[in-house]
């Protein structure tokens, strides 16, 4: 006789099963088990329905309120009420407050322009890559020379089957750090054709030479070279960190969000507002902002209201 343990089981392996079969990362895999493992006994010591078939809009709103509860973690499972044909988490199409703590997940520009120069060998195009062009490790990862064109360069974002392409004008500093990375990666082919005239060149831009052969880089060689620089600056921060804190650069740049939320490769322009990391000091400036336009209107002396005013509604 199935149980009801057995059976609960049966669906989380069919969604982890699911998730191999589209090449999730073996992280991504294991950090779903353990989140929806979770969440499930969570459910049945409250006494709520742990079948993800069976949820409905009193568990998923008990759920919202639960400490610990994230954006992210709601997501993975509505991924996983959704394999099961259960749409509810996506239709009360939950809100989340905006992250308003300062710098949760950003360092400050100044920290950023100090990192950047502290950089060396590949260090260099990896913080490049990262903090001046906004790339994701894994699309850094995925660059290939064949990707480089005059001026800009062709990105696979994350996701299944290459993930999802943009393409990226060049920053005024990426031929400057290209070139700099050039002498490295052709030092790593003389290095393996010394032992291996015939090694094969990968298409891959970050590479290394072992034994004659070259090898593309893995995500634990690009974590330490973030990490190395990290440690000279004396400052905590990971990949994702410079990817941030290059959307919330653009944005104090007074670059649209629009823009940013193209450069970063969100279809959610929710996901591009949490990059900027919106704190009391910009909402500050933003009252300041409006007090000197207000100011500089003078609409009750001249009765003539500014250019780009006159019949809006709000902005």
């Amino acid at each position: 006789m199935t149980t009801k343990a057995i059976y609960l089981s049966s669906l989380q392996n069919d969604f982890i099963d699911h998730l191999k079969e589209r090449r999730r990362a073996d992280v991504t895999v294991n950090g779903y088990r353990w989140l929806i493992g979770k969440w499930s006994r969570r459910l049945n010591e409250e006494g709520y329905e742990a079948n993800p078939r069976k949820w409905d809009k009193d568990t998923v709103l008990w759920l919202r309120e639960q400490p610990g509860m994230t954006r992210r973690e709601m997501s993975v499972l509505n991924s996983y009420a959704m394999f099961h044909r259960n749409t509810i988490i996506k239709d009360l199409n939950l809100e989340w407050p905006p992250d308003t703590r300062p710098n949760a997940d950003w360092i400050s520009p100044s920290q950023a322009v100090k990192a950047l120069e502290m950089a060396e060998g590949m260090e260099r195009i990896v913080l490049h890559l990262e903090l001046e062009m906004g790339l994701r490790r894994v699309e850094v990862l995925r660059l290939k020379v064949s990707d480089i064109k005059l001026g800009y360069m062709n990105v696979l974002g994350k996701g299944r089957q290459g993930g999802k392409p943009r393409s990226l004008a060049f920053h005024p500093h990426t031929l400057s750090a290209l070139e700099h990375y050039r002498l490295i990666r052709e030092t790593e082919i003389s290095k393996a054709r010394a032992k291996n005239p015939a090694v094969m060149v990968p298409d891959a831009l970050l590479i290394y030479a072992r034994d004659g052969r070259l090898h593309p880089y893995k995500r634990t060689a690009v974590d330490k070279r973030v990490q190395a620089v990290a440690a000279r600056l004396g400052v905590k921060f990971t990949n994702h960190t410079l990817r941030r804190t290059y959307g919330r650069m653009l944005w104090l740049a007074g670059v649209p969000i629009e823009t940013i939320m193209d450069l970063l490769g969100h279809s959610d322009p929710r996901t591009t507002i949490l990059y900027l990391g919106l704190n009391m000091d910009d909402k500050a400036d933003a009252m300041v902002k409006l007090a000197k336009y207000q100011a500089a209107v003078s609409y009750s002396k001249t009765g003539v209201e500014p250019d780009g005013l006159s019949g809006q509604s709000g902005i």
